[in-house]
Order: C-alpha cells, then structure tokens, then sequence
C-alpha cells in the first residue's frame, strides 16, 4: 500500500487571541499598577472619563474568544478598549422616552451632574407660563441703538456762504466721517474727516479763500495744513507727501497748498480732509459733495 507522502500544508495560527490576551494584561497591569509610567497614564485617563470599567464582561468575552465563538473578535476589542480607557458599557437607547412633563427635571440633573432627588422638577408649562400676557402683546418698535459721536464734534448741519471748491480734481472715498474699524489697528475709532484716494503727488488744493494758521508734521497726520476761512469754517489737510505754503499765508480758492502723500500713520497715498466750524469737528460730506 503507497504511502502519501505529500504533506498537508499547515494553516498559519490565528493570532487574533494571543493578541487580545496580551491587552488584557496590559489593561490588568495599568489598572493595578500603583507606581510609574502606567499608573500616570490610567489616572490621566480616569480623571478624563470618570467611569469604572467592566472586568467581568472582559473576562467573559476573552473566555468566549478562546473558544473560538464565531463573531466574538470584534466584541472583544470593543470591550477591552472600553476597560483600557476605564468606560461602561454603551447602554441601550430606550424604546419609548419618557413624558417631557413628568422628568424635564431629571434630565436637567443629568446635564449638570446632579442627583435626581437634588434637581429641581420643572416642567414645559412652567417656562410657558412664565412670561407675562403682556409681553406677547407689545408691538412697540426697537429704538435704533445710536453711538454719541465725541465732544469734539458738531453733529449739526451748516450752509457755507461762500464759494468753494473740491480739495482733489479726482479722487475716490475709502473712508467716510464717523465711526469706523481702524484699518490699522482694527479698534472701533471715530473718524473726523474724510479719506479721499489719489495718486501720490497730486495737487491738494484750498477748497476756499483763507489763511494759513499752521502747518507741521504729526505722529497721526504726518505733514499738514491748516486754513481758517470766513464764516468761522477751517478746513485741515493731512498725510501730505510735501507743504507749498507757510503759516500766516493768504490762499485763494483753488491754491496749491501741498501734495497728495501717505506720512503719518496711513495705509497708502491719500488726503485726509477736516472740516471745523467754530472749532467744533463737523461732517465734510454735510458741505462737499465728495462722493
């Protein structure tokens, strides 16, 4: 009789089980330890998850994975990595919920951990009836919310008497008189005048006959000028890249006072125009058509 003396090839051993046992002594291990790295690493994870975790369930799903149950592998990870991290078991969720009226105060207590017996019970009709009769009734309209503008300035309205010019044959408005983000700072500011957008070197021009009160450079401003008018108007000019005029000048309407620039504390070439009457900051654009 012929022996078959072929070989059957050998299945490799699933390792599955050997791994899951080296787990849960890991887990066994941290859970116990009292010293070192592992027990710094469990009361970490405790103090993050605050729960117990379940031997008797990993205990039990090793034993069946040994066994060699069918579908138990998937189980047993779920469930040591659960003790690892010190979690329950997930709880079913319940078919039916309860009444809102009955138990809104015991899921209150749950939210904010506390007991059911310490929770007060408040139901949905309390926070219904709670607002009065009133209130659904009141159909008075908000008032619009209004920011005073600074002492300096003069919210009113005045007609110049005089004749006047535009300070910039052409220019484009970045930014208007009032308050405002800072495009530097990015605080919530007061602008007091107009910004107006031009080409570095373009003629800045007296809007009106004047005199030249000052003329100067300043951290905010850089270069600038100022002109009183008739009527008790003055107008300022500011980041101008060069000054055509000296203090105590006549002007005449249309005169070359500077150059459009950015010095100053400026984001780019442009002229900042002030208007004043009677020393109070009003709105140019009340008396300029600036755009």
């Amino acid at each position: 009789m012929a022996v078959d003396r072929r070989r059957r090839r050998r299945e490799p051993a699933d390792p599955r089980p050997l791994l899951l046992l080296l787990v849960a002594v890991f887990a066994l291990t941290m859970r116990f330890a009292q010293t070192g790295p592992l027990y710094d690493l469990r009361e970490t994870i405790s103090r993050a998850i605050a729960r117990n975790a379940d031997f008797s369930a990993a205990a039990e799903t090793l034993g069946r994975v040994l066994g060699r149950e069918e579908g138990e592998e998937d189980n047993a990870v779920l469930v040591f990595g659960r003790m690892i991290l010190g979690l329950e078991p997930e709880e079913e969720t319940p078919e039916e919920l309860p009444e809102v009226g009955e138990t809104a105060g015991t899921f209150a207590a749950d939210a904010c951990g506390l007991t059911e017996s310490s929770a007060p019970q408040v139901r949905l009709a309390d926070f219904c009836s709670a607002a009065p009769e009133e209130e659904d009734r009141d159909e008075t309209p908000n008032a619009p919310f209004h920011i005073p503008s600074p002492d300096v300035v003069d919210d009113a309205r005045y007609a110049i008497a005089f004749p006047t010019c535009l300070p910039l044959e052409s220019c484009r408005v970045t930014s208007r008189f009032g308050y405002r983000i800072h495009p530097i700072s990015g605080n919530t500011t007061f602008h007091y005048g107009a910004d107006l957008a031009a080409p570095a070197g373009t003629k800045v021009a007296a809007v009106a006959d004047g005199t030249v009160t000052e003329t100067g450079c300043g951290e905010i401003n850089g270069n600038y000028v100022r002109v009183s008018h008739a009527g008790g108007f003055a107008t300022m000019y500011g980041h101008l890249k060069t000054i055509s005029v000296k203090k105590g000048q006549n002007v005449s309407m249309g005169d070359k006072l500077g150059a459009v620039g950015s010095t100053g504390y400026s984001t780019g070439p442009h002229l900042h125009f002030e208007l004043r009457k009677d020393g109070k900051i009003i709105d140019p654009f009340s008396c300029f058509a600036l755009g």
